[in-house]
């Protein structure tokens, strides 16, 4: 077998280029150049509309950090980057957990897990407003305090996103379950590649079930757990679309994230 010369290795490059090419492109368009652009205008006072601009320099970050509503949301966009990234982290591994068992159900699960992922920000957020919606008489309420009412637990029933003490908890919740199918995703596949070996020889040694949890497959998938962080740490800083529908930032200033400011 002839070793390949530098000709081989020019061919070899052009496939691998060709192969990347389509990928570049549309993450050049559809990135790049957004963030290119956008970069650029915000040194500019231009309005979003009209062709005219003017180069202003750091005009707009000064004005930014001196505004007190912007600088105000950064503590409340952390909070909610927070809330989210953690729960979804452990709520994913969990549902990951219940998905890779087999069963005759596993793939109704998996399905009915990984709908919320195609529901837009939006949609989930006027259909969650509508789901909590405060208690205004008998007939007229929301569907989680309908459900209180139901059962005989009027007390639990409240004005979900009208009080600051409960309204980012419940905003962390909504997005948690909008977004859970991707990191139980994530978490599915890691929990496939592991040798069943693993999983014998901790059973040899006496393990249980959550022992193996413990010891094989949360150790194992811990790659997978960072990647899920950074990617909900992300979402999470960029969140707009659901919270702009569910309070808009109210009640105040309680859910107010620097995207709505």
């Amino acid at each position: 077998m002839k070793p390949i010369g530098h000709g081989g290795k020019r061919g070899e490059w052009l496939v691998q280029f060709l192969f990347m090419l389509p990928a570049v492109l549309i993450f050049s368009v559809f990135f790049v150049y957004p963030a290119g652009t956008s970069l650029w205008y915000s040194f500019t006072d231009w309005n979003g509309i009209g062709r005219q601009y003017h180069f202003v320099a750091f005009d707009n970050y000064m004005e930014m950090f001196r505004n007190p509503v912007i600088f105000g949301t950064i503590p409340n966009t952390f909070y909610y980057a927070a809330l989210n990234s953690t729960f979804l982290s452990i709520g994913g591994f969990l549902v990951a957990l219940a998905l890779n068992r087999k069963s005759n159900y596993t793939s109704t699960l998996r399905v009915s897990f990984f709908i919320p992922m195609l529901v837009a920000g939006v949609v989930v957020g006027f259909v969650f407003r509508e789901m909590y919606a405060p208690v205004l008489n008998a007939d007229n309420m929301g569907i989680l305090n309908r459900i209180f009412y139901t059962l005989g637990m009027e007390g639990l029933a409240a004005n979900w996103l009208g009080q600051p003490r409960t309204a980012m908890l419940v905003v962390a919740l909504t997005g948690i379950w909008n977004q859970v199918g991707m990191t139980a995703l994530i978490y599915l596949a890691a929990m496939q590649m592991i040798a069943k070996e693993l999983y014998e020889a901790a059973k040899i040694d006496g393990a249980g079930y959550w022992r193996q949890v413990y010891h094989v497959t949360w150790r194992m998938v811990a790659p997978a757990l960072t990647l899920n962080m950074i990617l909900l740490l992300v979402n999470s800083l960029k969140e707009f679309d659901m919270i702009s529908q569910l309070t808009n930032g109210g009640p105040g200033t309680a859910t107010k994230v620097i995207n709505i400011a």
